[in-house]
């Protein structure tokens, strides 16, 4: 009995002896790809890159940076036009899906930064990966310094996409030389006049959905009305030819596609129209026009998605405003049915950033009144600021050098404008503090803004705004109230 429990407990130990090995074998078939967090993942539509673009972009004229080498705490300096900037090397991660090893990418400067975003971004070829079947990754911490070389840790994309989004919006709003503005227009049906459920039943549904909730497809506690139009018109003269309320709550999204622009079964006479309509958009197949976008510094939280590729509205808007400095070859021509000498249009689309009601300069929140009768916006924006897009024939080209947008001398094929509003009582309220901005110089340099926090004015870095903010919930921007 003995010897027959010895050579149990013989075998018993030769199994665990085994045992990791095998638990090994297992492993390895099942790490052939690297372990990758999912929480890092960059998609090629995610607003963080759109972000980190803009945060090393010129505040003042929105031009790329001229040749830097990377960035340590002596370089942020008094004379750069940028209120924030990062530490580099940053690293990414590509990981093809053709291939299990992921390839790694250090990025030492800001050109480097926006080339490969931009890579990324337009599905072109990066340098380190030789097929568009990849996924992006980035590593955390990621250090942004302020002017005075200060530096800010984050370590999530939480914490990087919060920072950027108000520290980008404080340094636009830093460097804007507006003035305050005040709406004229305070007519209390003036929603209803053009609301395209005027007639429906649905009509008092629809003023109580204003109270939008985050589980809505649409953008966030607001709704975005979208007008098309295809005449020019002086300012305080004419109407959109067709408007829609609520357009996001109505049909459950944040996007405006142009080639299927959704519209009520029982009110297309009167329903927006897509460009390639014949009567209120681009007639033929043959015509070239170009796309221009306007008023894109009051909407950054909406993105142009034209033939599948996304960019900026205020990065196209960039090409318009070069156009309009003599620099013909910055806008691309284009035709329905595309020839030799210009591309085809396929797809055009308005992609509003779930949030964009919620962020400065997300996206303009007016009165409809305002955009339907062309009301001059405080600084004289044409449609009162609403974001524009138009198709104009090349040959009669010609745009109001101040407005940006097509003159009396244009052949306009097709307008779009689009904005938000929310409750009608809260209208005022809401479109005074969104153009009044509540980030305020306190610093010599002009790169820190005002925090009231309990109680106490403080002075923080645009960097630390965000952070600041969730973790002191009675906080809010600007000098504390007297």
């Amino acid at each position: 009995m003995k010897k027959k429990t010895s050579k149990i407990r013989l075998s018993t130990f030769k199994f665990l002896l085994f045992l990791p090995i095998l638990l090994l074998s297992f492993c390895d078939s099942n790490l052939e790809e690297p372990f990758l967090n999912s929480e890092n993942k960059l998609t090629k539509d995610s607003k963080v890159l759109l972000l980190m673009k803009a945060a090393i972009q010129n505040d003042s004229d929105q031009k790329l940076t001229k040749n830097k080498s990377a960035l340590s705490k002596s370089t942020a300096t008094e004379d750069d036009d940028q209120c924030t900037h990062f530490l580099y090397p940053m690293t990414f991660e590509v990981y093809s899906r053709d291939d299990s090893n992921p390839d790694l990418k250090k990025i030492n400067s800001d050109e480097e930064l926006i080339a490969f975003i931009d890579a990324f971004t337009f599905e072109e070829e990066l340098s380190i990966a030789s097929t568009p079947n990849y996924e992006l990754y980035i590593f955390f911490p990621i250090t942004l310094l302020d002017a005075d070389g200060v530096e800010t840790e984050l370590g999530n994309l939480t914490e990087l996409e919060g920072t950027l989004q108000m520290a980008v919006e404080a340094c636009a709003s830093l460097n804007d030389d507006s003035s305050d503005g005040n709406d004229d227009g305070n007519d209390d049906d003036d929603d209803d006049d053009y609301d395209d459920d005027d007639d429906g039943s649905n009509d008092g549904d629809n003023n109580d959905s204003d109270d939008d909730s985050d589980d809505d497809v649409g953008i966030h506690n607001a709704h975005f009305d979208v007008d098309t139009s295809h005449l020019v018109y002086d300012f305080n003269d004419g109407e959109t030819d067709a408007h829609t309320h609520e357009y996001d709550e109505k049909y459950d999204t944040n996007i405006v596609d142009y080639f299927n622009i959704l519209n009520d079964d029982n009110k297309k006479k009167k329903g927006l129209r897509n460009i390639n309509d014949f009567e209120f958009g681009v007639p033929n197949d043959s015509e070239q026009f170009y796309i221009i976008i306007a008023n894109a510094e009051l909407s950054q939280d909406v993105q142009l998605k034209i033939n599948g590729n996304l960019i900026s509205v205020l990065d196209y808007q960039n090409k318009v405003d070069a156009y309009l400095n003599g620099d013909h070859n910055a806008l691309e021509t284009y035709s329905l049915g595309g020839s030799s000498d210009a591309t085809q249009l396929t797809s055009l689309k308005f992609v509003v950033g779930l949030d964009a009601s919620s962020v400065q300069n997300g996206l303009i929140p007016t009165e409809t009144k305002a955009v339907v009768k062309n009301t001059p916006g405080p600084n004289d924006e044409y449609r009162d600021g609403a974001l524009l897009i138009q198709a104009i024939n090349i040959n009669k080209m010609s745009l109001n050098p101040s407005l940006g947008v097509a003159d009396q001398d244009a052949h306009l094929y097709w307008e779009s404008t689009i904005f938000w509003h929310v409750k009608q009582e809260d209208n005022d309220t809401v479109i005074d503090n969104y153009r009044n901005s509540d980030y305020e110089y306190c610093d010599k340099k002009k790169k820190k803004v005002s925090i009231c926090h309990k109680g106490k004015t403080i002075c923080v870095s645009v960097n630390a705004i965000w952070g600041h903010m969730q973790h002191h919930k009675d906080d809010y921007l600007g000098s504390c109230d007297d």
